[in-house]
This record gives C-alpha cells, sequence and structure tokens, in this order.
C-alpha cells in the first residue's frame, strides 16, 4: 500500500508540473497536512487497545493495504519530497527519467521500512506502537504547522 500511494503521489506530482505552485500556496498545503496528522495521531491515542485487534480482523489485508495507501499518499501530498518531484519535472523536461528515478528510490525506502516494520511489530507490544505512533503523528502535524507559520 506504501509504494503505491509514493508512486500515486509522484506521478500526480510529475504531471502537475509547475500547476500547483501556481493555484494551491505551499503553505496552505502545509497547514492542512499539519492538521491531518494531528488528527490521525489523537484518533490513534484515543482508540481502545481491545478496538485494534477488532478492527485489524474485520479489515484484513486490505484493510492495512488501503490504511497505509492513505497515510502515506496525504503525507507526501505538498511534502518536500513531491515538491522536489514537481520541481524536478518541471526543470528538467524529462518527466518520464524523473517518475523512474524516484520511484526507484521509493521502492529500496519502502522495502527497507516495511522489513524493520515487521521486525518492531513482532518484538513489541502492539499498544506501544500504537501510543508511539499516535505520539509520531501529532509530533510531525505540529512541525508541519510550525514550518508553514515561522
Amino acid at each position: 500500500g506504501s509504494f503505491l500511494a509514493l508512486a500515486a503521489v509522484t506521478a500526480v506530482g510529475v504531471l502537475i508540473g509547475e500547476v500547483l505552485f501556481q493555484f494551491v500556496p505551499s503553505w496552505i498545503v502545509g497547514l492542512a497536512a499539519g492538521v491531518v496528522f494531528i488528527l490521525f495521531g489523537i484518533l490513534a491515542l484515543l482508540r481502545p487497545e481491545n478496538d485494534e485487534d477488532e478492527s485489524t480482523k474485520e479489515r484484513g489485508c486490505w484493510g492495512g493495504f488501503m490504511t497505509a495507501f492513505g497515510f502515506v499518499a496525504l503525507m507526501e501530498l505538498g511534502d518536500k519530497s513531491q515538491i522536489s518531484v514537481i520541481t524536478l519535472s518541471a526543470e528538467s523536461g524529462d518527466a518520464i527519467m524523473v517518475f523512474i528515478g524516484v520511484i526507484l528510490a521509493f521502492l529500496w525506502i519502502t522495502a527497507l521500512t516495511a522489513t524493520l516494520g515487521k521486525a518492531i511489530g513482532d518484538r513489541v507490544p502492539r499498544n506501544y506502537v500504537r501510543i508511539g505512533s499516535g505520539l509520531v503523528f501529532i509530533v510531525f502535524g505540529i512541525i508541519f504547522i510550525a514550518q508553514q507559520l515561522f
């Protein structure tokens, strides 16, 4: 789910090029991403411990896929990597090579992250992972908002 979200967001960035800069100020995207991250963090912290196991069983593998896709797609919209992709695509005039290069980098990073995530998930209680991820989302949300305001 994560890699496909990165690929989709990269494709959007490559196709958009300079147009995004003309219509949507980056600070608005940054503020919106910050608010969404904080909300995801709060929801993760407020979710009852028992609820997590039941919802995971009900969702199955597609629920995890869609959750990863949604989180990563939202996280990447308007961030530094997407802005870099848009800039590279707009400046190089070779959108296909930019797309291929970025996708190869994201493939490597996603594989590494998924492997480490699985190893951590097997050793650390789910409740700790839930609390930790909720706090990380809140911290990143605050950072995104602070970057736009200061």
